[in-house]
C-alpha cells in the first residue's frame, strides 16, 4: 500500500502542495531562518518564492530587510537545486 504524501499550505497565496515542493521557515528571535527541526514553521511555495512583491510582503509581515529575505530565500532555492 503507498504511503500518501504530507499536504501543506504556502502561506502567502494558500496554495497546497507537497511538503517536499515547499521551502520551510520559521520565525524565532525576531528573525526568519530555515527551519532546524525545532518548533513552527511556515511554508512558501515556488511561485512566491520567485516573486519579488510577494518576497516583500513577507518581509513587511516579519518586520525583516528585503534584502535578507531575498538573500536568504535564494540561498535556499539554490541549497535544494544542488540536492
Amino acid at each position: 500500500m503507498k504511503k500518501s504524501q504530507p499536504i501543506r499550505m504556502c502561506i502567502m497565496c494558500r496554495k497546497r502542495d507537497k511538503q517536499s515542493n515547499l521551502i520551510r521557515l520559521k520565525y524565532q528571535d525576531n528573525l526568519v531562518v530555515p527551519y532546524d527541526g525545532m518548533g513552527r514553521s511556515f511554508y512558501l511555495c515556488a511561485d512566491c518564492a520567485n516573486n519579488q512583491k510577494k518576497l516583500k510582503g513577507i518581509s513587511k509581515r516579519y518586520k525583516q530587510s528585503d534584502q535578507y529575505i531575498i538573500s536568504l530565500i535564494e540561498n535556499l532555492r539554490n541549497r535544494l537545486m544542488t540536492v
